[in-house]
Formats: structure tokens, sequence, C-alpha cells
């Protein structure tokens, strides 16, 4: 199964795995006796007592750090479960239980111990260098096998490509016997290669493995669903219908470049009284047939074949390219032109930009096999093994993307097939004016232009032409340019959603906080877009005032305040986002902080901050330089905070603030009535902590030895903080270039930056930098924020205490039932604004401006290519539209939509119409699909459906499919 290639990396939530090294920069000062109290008293499994988990993120940290530039044949890499290893990530940041042994059971095959095939880096597993594997097995055990792995050169001598191998090539062997044992069970011997071995090596450990004296032997590989046994006779050997000889006469070669870089199985033939036993029951197979006048027969079978129904081999992964591949070889003008070999007069073997006539050469040879009525099934391993030599992407085995590798193929293509020799140098004229017959003029020029660099069969068969055309918003400059296209991308006309509830805390104390159920129509929106919105819905007069966050566990996780960011890159299903109104936007002159609050026990004033239970969520205090001095002012803007979240008035009235205090002192449970208690305590203790690396600390480094007493710290021991302008921007008023503060991962530092100096002179109790934590005494807190209050001098807790706004969205009734191939032009010729990331030049403002564009085609190509956006891209984020799409098969006319012939001033109305040649589809989401394609038989016009090696006849209706891809259309000729 294939699935569209993704990022395998992904934004890290904290919820989610995280890099090893991510929480290996710990504070030394940390308690080293408080780590150890996390590490299990004994060890599981046949674990050697591991280090505590402060010692493990040290020795983690300096070997993920410290990794050696990767060199050919290097053995120092091992893969590890990725199952595991998010286990290890949640014990070590402190939020999972111990992972007990390396478990690799889950990527491996428990019946041979080899690895399962077509796992994905970063999902089923991770890479990970050889000491840190031999830290871990020591430290916690291996439960399963070992694959350790080489680093190989997959590029060429002027473009290397290191990658370490995960699946070296791999092959069984099945030694040809004439006394095999059919009912025989044992199974083949295997050996395991590098892509860069030779054939040499192949053969060296074929005579190796199986104790083969001499040379007198040669390699069959064969492509069967039917396992083999250790041996096989040569009469069963000849009725498996696929199978090749391994060229040996240049044993030099590598494997990959011979195209034996996958695993595959080989068969064994030793010569037996100078002859190859395979060929003498060939010899006798036919005599048979001689005589059973079987002959005649298949020769009839033959003759009757319909050509070009031959399937193709899945290599491991390589449907993207076969079914893409079935498309384009059944487009009649394409076949006869490489079936006659009309190609090899055209090669240009000195094209710079071309494969030296390779590409051109490799896909006749394909289309030959294809069309040759001996073959039900073809492997195109030696086509892939040149399209991989020439485009790193497609070397491996990994998932692809079918439009991707079709847009290379075409472009290789045309590049060898290049009529012109000796490109001259051309300018691509502009028009800035909408008069008709200079647009008519303008875009003949731009194809004869084009056509002075770029001549091929390529050109002639799949290039069109589109019209550009650019409006200033400001003094309304037309710009009109003209572009070739191999294909057509439309976009589907499908309103996409991106909803998300988000909890917002007004800056008024009186007002409750509110959930809001965010709903934008835009899947692209961005952070900006989500403030906006929830400003408008809960009456915030400034947008700039919100301060975005993620809070998880009571405690703030990230602050995404980068306005610009993409929602669905930053913001997943179960994160928790807060809004929080601040007093004004902020400036250089405020001091932000955060706002924690735990219950702690006097009875334990050792207890550390970790032990400590958080209530409610945290909030944010937006402070003035002068109100930092002094601590009761900071208490006091504390508590009128608080009384947001309690039915308490009294937090709110300075005055009778002491009352509250000496009610609240005395512990519950020794006396029955607390109110009249006359000894005076605070509610709570406030402490500070700060953080040199971050402007806006998280605090998850926190820990009781980093904490002190609000009143009692002292600025001047302070080491400095980062220098603002390295990772803190303000909102300025422009919100093309609003950044707040850069998010930082729990625990993760950056290199250190340089610092800000800090000053020791000043009288300031807090800095920015620093983290409140206020500690309030388990009375207090059961007093002012009580579920259920027992007596009317109590506060009711309003921490849960929520309005809700709902949004309202377009019933999905709304929608059209059906999306038409019309509808997606439609769409395509939609005037639309250029993004702020991509802003347009005007000649005349002599400024960049957010352009109006518009898009027509001018030029209709002979085979028109559509590609249907299906895939939605956000930057790492990828999304799939399984929509219908509802296109014609016969006379889809384009008269109308092609512009060439609207300015034509013969007016000879002569319709553009076009029909279906092909379709290549794609089943299944971005985590796993399949392609498979439709194709018009150009000999018997007849739709079959390609499935690999799987080929069926279908009727033309059900070529229409949610899962179309590529649609390719064939103009109609008179």
């Amino acid at each position: 199964m294939d699935s569209l290639s993704e990022s395998s990396t992904s934004s890290y939530h904290g919820k989610r795995p995280r890099s090893l090294s991510d929480d290996s920069q710990v504070s030394s000062s940390m308690d080293d006796d408080f780590n150890k109290s996390l590490t299990p008293e004994k060890s599981e499994g046949n674990a050697q007592n591991p280090p505590s988990i402060f010692e493990q993120k040290e020795i983690i940290g300096d070997l993920v750090n410290n990794q050696p530039d990767l060199e050919e044949g290097q053995t120092d890499f091992y893969i590890l479960s990725y199952g595991w290893y998010e286990k290890l990530c949640s014990y070590l940041s402190e939020e999972g239980p111990f992972p007990g042994e390396v478990d690799q059971e889950d990527i491996m095959n428990l019946e041979d111990g080899s690895l399962k095939t077509n796992l994905q880096e970063e999902i089923d597993f991770t890479i990970i260098s050889k000491k840190l594997w031999e830290s871990l097995t020591e430290w916690y055990g291996l439960k399963g096998n070992e694959f350790p792995r080489e680093t190989v050169d997959l590029g060429s001598e002027y473009s290397p490509h290191l990658v370490v191998e995960v699946y070296p090539p791999s092959f069984s062997l099945t030694l040809l016997s004439l006394q095999s044992d059919p009912y025989e069970t044992h199974k083949p011997l295997k050996i395991t290669l590098s892509s860069k071995s030779t054939l040499d090596d192949l053969f060296e450990g074929v005579k190796y493995t199986l104790s083969i004296s001499g040379d007198n032997f040669r390699l069959w590989r064969v492509d069967t669903e039917l396992p083999l046994q250790r041996t096989i006779d040569p009469s069963s050997f000849i009725k498996i219908s696929s199978k090749e000889v391994v060229e040996s006469l240049d044993k030099k070669k590598t494997l990959v470049e011979s195209g034996m870089d996958s695993s595959c199985t080989l068969v064994v033939e030793c010569m037996h009284n100078e002859t190859w036993p395979v060929d003498r029951a060939l010899r006798l197979q036919f005599l048979i047939r001689q005589r059973d006048q079987r002959a005649s027969s298949s020769m009839e079978t033959r003759e009757n074949k319909v050509l070009g129904t031959c399937g193709l081999n899945n290599l491991g992964n390589t449907c993207y390219m076969n079914s893409a591949l079935q498309c384009l070889t059944h487009v009649r003008e394409l076949r006869d032109f490489f079936v006659s070999d009309e190609w090899k007069d055209q090669v240009n073997e000195s094209n710079p930009l071309g494969m030296s006539g390779q590409i051109a050469g490799a896909f006749a040879s394909l289309m030959k096999s294809l069309y040759n009525p001996d073959h039900t099934s073809f492997a195109p391993r030696q086509f892939k093994a040149i399209i991989g030599r020439f485009n790193h992407s497609f070397l491996g085995y990994g998932q692809q993307d079918s439009q991707e590798f079709l847009a290379f193929l075409l472009d290789g293509l045309h590049e060898d097939l290049n009529r012109i020799y000796q490109k001259p140098y051309t300018s691509k004229p502009d028009l800035y004016e909408l008069d008709e017959e200079k647009i008519r003029d303008t875009a003949k020029e731009c194809w004869r232009l084009h056509k002075l660099r770029n001549d091929s069969i390529i050109v002639d068969l799949f290039q069109g032409m589109y019209r550009s055309t650019l409006v200033c918003p400001e003094c309304k400059t037309v710009s009109i340019t003209f572009d070739p296209f191999m294909d057509l991308t439309l976009p589907l006309p499908v309103q996409q959603f991106w909803s998300h509830p988000v909890v917002f805390i007004p800056n008024d104390i009186t007002r409750r906080p509110i959930t809001v159920d965010v709903v934008l129509e835009n899947r692209s929106a961005t952070i900006g877009d989500l403030v906006k919105f929830v400003a408008s819905k809960v009456g915030c007069d400034d947008y700039r005032k919100i301060f975005v966050t993620e809070t998880y566990r009571g405690r703030f996780y990230r602050f995404l305040t980068s306005l610009t960011k993409s929602l669905l890159m930053e913001i997943s299903e179960e994160d928790e986002i807060y809004l929080y109104e601040l007093d004004k936007p902020i400036d250089e002159t405020d001091i932000v902080v955060p706002v924690y609050h735990t219950i702690s026990h006097p009875s334990n004033s050792s207890s550390s901050y970790l032990d400590n239970r958080d209530f409610g969520y945290p909030f944010i205090l937006q402070l003035k330089n002068e109100d930092v001095g002094d601590a009761s002012i900071i208490e006091k803007k504390l508590k009128f905070k608080y009384s947001q979240f309690t039915t308490l008035d009294t937090l709110k009235d300075a005055e009778c603030l002491e009352s509250l205090q000496s009610n609240t002192s005395k512990d519950l449970t020794s006396s029955e009535d607390p109110i009249h208690n006359e000894t005076k305590t605070p509610l709570f203790y406030t402490k500070v902590f700060h953080d040199r690396y971050e402007r806006i600390p998280t605090g998850w480094n926190m820990h009781s030895s980093n904490l002190s007493l609000l009143t009692e710290r002292d600025v001047s021991t302070l080491e400095a903080t980062v220098e603002p302008s390295t990772n803190v921007d303000y909102y300025n008023g422009d919100e093309d270039e609003n950044q707040v503060i850069t998010e930082t991962a729990p625990g993760s530092y950056p290199d250190p930056p340089e610092l800000k100096e800090i000053d020791h002179t000043n009288s300031n109790l807090l800095v920015q930098g620093d983290l409140l934590v206020c500690e309030w005494l388990e009375t207090s807190q059961n007093f002012v924020f009580n579920e259920s209050p027992s007596a009317s001098e109590m506060g009711h807790s309003l921490w849960s205490d929520k309005e809700r706004i709902m949004s309202e969205t377009k019933e999905e009734g709304n929608r059209p039932h059906t999306i038409t191939l019309d509808d997606c032009l439609n769409e395509f010729e939609k005037t639309e604004q250029l993004g702020e990331e991509d802003p347009w030049y005007c000649p005349t403002c002599k400024d960049f401006r957010r352009a109006s564009k518009e898009m027509r085609i001018w030029k209709s190509p002979e085979i028109l290519i559509f590609h249907l956006k299906r895939f939605s891209s956000e930057r790492r984020f990828r999304d799939k539209i399984d929509e219908l799409v509802e296109f014609p098969i016969e006379n889809f006319d384009l008269s109308s939509r092609t512009e060439s012939q609207k300015f034509d001033p013969v007016g000879n109305g002569e319709k553009c119409l076009y029909e279906l040649c092909a379709v290549d589809n794609h089943y299944g989401g971005l985590g796993g699909g399949h392609y498979t394609s439709f194709a018009r038989n150009p000999d018997d016009n007849q739709f079959y459906c390609y499935d690999d090696s799987r080929v069926s006849p279908v009727k033309p209706e059900e070529t229409i499919t949610s899962a179309a891809y590529l649609l390719f259309y064939r103009r109609k000729t008179a």
C-alpha cells in the first residue's frame, strides 16, 4: 500500500513524542535526590539498574548532540521501535511510567526475526546511533532483535546522497536441483547486502551461502506469489511466468545500477553436464507441446491477445509509479512514437538539462515490454533504477506522489528528446494593457519564444499555455503574462472549515470566562485569524490585547503569538487553548509574568513544588515598571485577578483583606469556627521563578530549589535573560509583521543567545523572565474557591463557570450534492488576492502589492492533464479531500474556456472537444493509500483497470470515482 509522502516530522506539543535530547539541558542546580527518587527502586526485565532520569538526560543529550557526520560505509546506526521510543520520551519527561525493556517486537516479523516491510520513519521506527543503542539496551534490556544499519551513498559521483539504509536488499536463495523433493518444507536461505554492493559481491555471497564451487552457475530473479522452498526442480521452475536471468557481464555494477536494490527471490541454477537444466527442460516442454499440437493453440491465443493489457509488478511501494506509467503508455501518439523507434532519431544526448537519452531509452524499453504479447505482467526494475539515478526522491522504495513522479518523467523525456541543440537567449514580454489585439500578439510571441528553446514530442502533445492577469489594488495597473503548463492543477470547490473550542479570559474581572466555539471557513487560517475572530465574538476592542496560549496539566505549555502561523500546523485536536485579554497591547515597557496556583500544606514546608496540587488554570499578569518594586502592589493585583474566579467580593476590597486573611488562617480540621480566628497569616505565599532562556517562561523545569519568596528575592543574583530581539517581537500595529513571543518547548533550550544586561542596582522585585507561583494554604483555598460552600461567608469557585458562544456554520445541505469538472474549472478561473507572503511588485507604485490574480487557459494541448488538488498542504501538514468529482468521458467541450479561440479573428467555429483516455486514482488517506489507474486501450477503445499486475476490463462509467486524482484527456480530431 502507498500513501502520499509527507514530512515525518510534526509539531511537538508535549503530549506527543519529543526528541530524546529535548530535556538534556536541565539546570545543573536541580536536586539530584529528587531525580533519583523518580527512578524505579528495582530494575525491570533484564535492565542493569539504569542511571537516574537526570543522568540519562545528560548522557542522551551528549550522544544526540555530538553525532558524527554521515560517511559512506558507517555501521553506527540502529533501528529503534517508535512505540517504545514514545514510552521512553514520556518517562524521561516525567509524564509516564517506566518503559520496560527495549521492545522491538512491534517492528519485527516474529516468524523469522526480520524487520517488517513498509515501515515509516518517525511513525513506526526511528534511527539512533550505535552508542545510544548500546546505552539504552544496557540500561533497560532488550526484547526482540537488533537491527544495525549501514550508511550508503545512493547518489552519483557529482551528486552524493548519503542515507541510512533501512531496508538493505535481502535475497532469498532457492537452489534448482534435479533431485528436488516436491514436498520439501525447508525455507530458503537468505543473504543481505548493501545497495552499493556489486553484482560480484552478490555472486560471491551466493557461492559462500550455498557452498558452490566454481563459477558455473547463473541467477534467476523471479516474481511469484507462491513462496518457494529451499530447492525446486526444473519442470516446476519453468512454470513460473515472471522470471529473468540476472545479467552478469559487468559484475562491477552496483546493485542499484543493476536494478537489484530491492529484496527479491533468486533461483540458483548450476550447470550439469555442460548444459543448463532449465534450457533442457524448456526444450523438452517444447517437444511435448509440439506433439500435443499445443503450439498452434498457443499461437492462436497469442494473436488474439489485446496488446497493452500488461500489468506492472509492484516492486515495493511503487504503485504511484505504475499508475502514472499506465496512463502515459496508453496515449496513442506516444506509444507509436516509442514502439516504432522514431524516438532514436530525436535523442539529444548533449542537452545539459537532459539525462543523455537514458530516460527516453528506459521509457522506450518499458513501452515495448508493455506491448509485448508474451507478457501478462512486467517488473519495471531497470526503469525505476534509472529514474532513481536522476531523482533521488524516487531512488528508494518509500511512498511518493504520482503527480510529482509524472511531472519529473515528462520533463525528463522532454529534455532527452529536445530538438533544440543550442538554446538561444530569450526575454519573455510583458503586457500592461487590456487590448485584445496586443494580447493576441503577445501570446503568439511568448509561444514562439518558448518553442525556440523547447521543441519535442512532449511539447507537441502535452504542453499548453495559460494567461495570468494581475491588477494592482492601488493604482489599477494591469500586468498580463503567458506561461506554459504540462498539467493544470484544479482546486476543488469544497468549503473547508477549521474548528476548535477555545477559552477566553476577559481582562474585566466582573466578566466570566467564555468558551468560544471557533469556526473559520478557511483551512489555511492563521493565529491572527483566530485572534480577530475571538475578539469580534467577545467584544474585545483591540485584538492586539489578546494573548494566545496552550495549557497542559494546569500550566502554560506554549505561547502561540506569531500571528502568521497556520492553525492547522500549530493546534491539534486535543490541545487546550486559552486566550487572555490584557490591559493593553504588549510593548517593551511591560513585564509579562505567568502565574500558577497550587495548594500547599503548612506542615510540609520542605515539599517540592511538583508535590503541590495545582488548581484552576494559570493566568497572565501584565505589570508596569513602576509596579514591580512593591510586593504589596503585586499582591494586590494578584488578589484582584483571583476575584474573577470566586464569588467572594472581599478580594476586590483592600480594606477587607486583613479580615479575610485572619478568618482563613487556622486549619479547618483543628477548629470548627475559623471565621473568628484572630491569627493573621497570608492567603497564599508568593514565590518567584526566573528563567534566563525564556522571555516568558513556561516553568516546566521548575523545582523547589529554583523558587524563592518574592519578598526575599535578590535581583542582583539573577543571570541575564535573553536579548528581547532574539526571541520576542512586540505588536507594532502592522498586522503583516506581528509577532510576539517565540514558542519554546518545556525543558528544551536553544543555544544561549546574546544576553541582555540586568540592572542590578534597581530595587525591582520582578524582571522579565520571571514566573510567579502562588502557594495557597489549603484552608485559604477551600474558603475562597469552594465547590460547595457550607457557609455564606465562604466563596464559591468560578473556575469552571464559563459562558459559551456558539459559532454558526453553513449547513451541509447548502453545499452542492455533486461537484463537476466544470465546477473545478470555475474555481480555477476565480479572481483571487495574492497572499501576504507572496506579493507582486507593481511597476507603477514601485512597491509590493497584494494584487488580484486571474488565470485563464490560452492554448490547450493535444493531451490535457488535469490535476485535481485533493491534497491541501500547510508546510508539514497535509489533508485529503475525498469528494466525488463528476467528469465527462466523451465530447468534453473546452471551446468557451480556451481564450485563443475566443480571440481568433478568423472565427472558424471549430470546437475544442476532448475525450477521456486515462485516470490516475488514489484510494485511502495520507497515512496509507494505494494508486490504480483506468486507461483506454488505443486499439480496441476499451477501458481497463490497472491495479499493479492485475488488469481487468471496465465500463467507461466505472472510471468516475471519488478516487480520481489525475485526468488525461485527448483532443478529438475530425
